[in-house]
């Protein structure tokens, strides 16, 4: 959560408090652009769980109706959007962060930079890191330089 940091860093007056109301209105603008809201997350994976819930039922009843075979190919296509949603969530989440934490000024266009990613067995993305190096070595003006700040 170095975005949060940051934002109370920027709001922290010279006597060390800092301006709470402030900070906590930018602290509202970002979050979207930082996390998945706890409430759209849930839901993604509630519908999963009863797309594929529904699916092993109507697979178990019906084995030889075609209307009903039409009707669980419905919800086997519903529950593979449904887990695709969940996944680019996962993955938009941790490429923001980790973009963020490596100085990116476009997150947006860097994202789009880094191509097609995909999840682990873990549910991290694969060679994030690696991924985010060669992306800074490459255009490197789309990061911000990195202080020495802890060195002096």
């Amino acid at each position: 959560m170095e975005w949060i940091q940051t934002i109370l860093s920027k709001h922290t007056k010279e006597d060390g408090t800092i301006d709470l109301v402030a900070a906590n209105k930018e602290i509202d603008q970002e979050f979207p652009n930082n996390a998945v809201p706890k409430d759209k997350y849930n839901n993604v994976a509630d519908s999963l769980k009863e797309a594929k819930s529904t699916i092993k039922n109507l697979e178990n009843k019906t084995k030889d109706s075609p209307d009903i075979q039409k009707e669980l190919d419905d919800y086997k296509a519903k529950a593979e959007r449904l887990e695709n949603e969940n996944k680019q969530l996962v993955i938009n989440q941790q490429v923001s962060s980790a973009l963020r934490d490596a100085g990116a000024k476009d997150i947006e266009y860097a994202t789009f930079k880094l191509g097609e990613l995909e999840l682990d067995k873990d549910g991290n993305v694969k060679d994030l890191s690696n991924k985010i190096k060669d992306l800074q070595s490459n255009i490197p003006d789309y990061f911000d330089k990195k202080d020495d700040k802890n060195n002096s």
